[in-house]
């Protein structure tokens, strides 16, 4: 291996060889980039699964809020049009910073005039999208998450990046769910195991993170697909599941200990995965 090889050479040679190893070392600037969670909170239009707008309330997020703060290396950004300067002048802290989401202005709604036309959770790749355009440089890893069913029982990050490390490839990590499945695969379940039940795996866009260039090429791709969607129904699902079916299967981390299973906690034996989503 390289790695063992150059450092038998740095003790050999003495301490010129290890600096300079470390100058040679990808990009030395990106230990100093943080991780982040962003989440979204926005009711400028119905909320599509509720079918009425979201209370700009605390109880709203406190689940994410107060479990992400619970462990030390965490830090989150919530995006959001609801939630105003009183309410950030409260609630921000050292690990959770509010990043107010003007909807006439942001460029995810002034560069796509069509913005307000899509499902809130439609749009919300369009504004994670203009959000890190800017900053892509700051951040290492980045997890988009659900606001309202999420808690965080441990740091993902930490496995995320040894997963990649160990793989040597970037992943994304995503969450998932099970549903019954295809009928002819019913059918042989039926008739081969009567007693078991089938389901096959349906990707959940409630949780999304990668390296951050990994992660912003999902996002973007996500939007292009989201483009040839008709714009006024609920489309991210069916795009964010093509997505992962056919262009990233090969790179695709989900389920335990990424995330328990989805409105499905066991606390005797989840505690040991990263995401609880209910």
């Amino acid at each position: 291996g390289g790695m063992m090889s150059s450092t038998e050479n740095a003790s050999a040679r003495g301490p010129r060889a290890e600096k300079k190893r470390s100058l040679d070392s990808t990009d030395a600037s990106r230990e100093d980039r943080e991780n982040v969670v962003l989440a979204l909170a926005l009711n400028y239009r119905n909320d599509p699964q509720r079918a009425n707008r979201v209370q700009a309330t605390f109880e709203y997020i406190r689940g994410w809020y107060e479990s992400l703060q619970q462990h030390s290396g965490m830090k989150g950004v919530v995006l959001t049009n609801m939630y105003v300067d009183s309410f950030k002048e409260q609630y921000e802290s050292e690990q959770v910073k509010f990043q107010y989401i003007d909807t006439e202005k942001d460029p995810s709604f002034s560069e796509h005039r069509d913005g307000k036309a899509r499902s809130i959770n439609d749009q919300r790749y369009y504004i994670v999208e203009a959000f890190l355009r800017e900053r892509q440089e700051d951040y290492k890893y980045v997890l988009m998450t659900d606001i309202h069913d999420v808690v965080f029982l441990n740091n993902p990050f930490h496995f995320m990046e040894a997963v990649d490390s160990a793989l040597r490839a970037p992943q994304i990590f995503v969450g998932s769910e099970y549903s019954p499945g295809i009928p002819w695969v019913q059918n042989k379940w039926r008739e081969c195991m009567p007693s078991m039940k089938v389901q096959h795996q349906i990707f959940n866009a409630g949780i999304l993170g990668a390296r951050t260039s990994t992660f912003l090429e999902f996002v973007k791709k996500m939007t292009q697909g989201l483009d040839k969607t008709p714009h006024g129904r609920n489309c991210n699902m069916a795009v964010f599941n093509k997505l992962c079916h056919e262009e990233y299967h090969a790179n695709l981390v989900t389920g335990w200990p990424v995330h328990t299973r989805f409105k499905n906690f066991n606390s005797a034996t989840d505690g040991a995965a990263f995401i609880r989503h209910h």
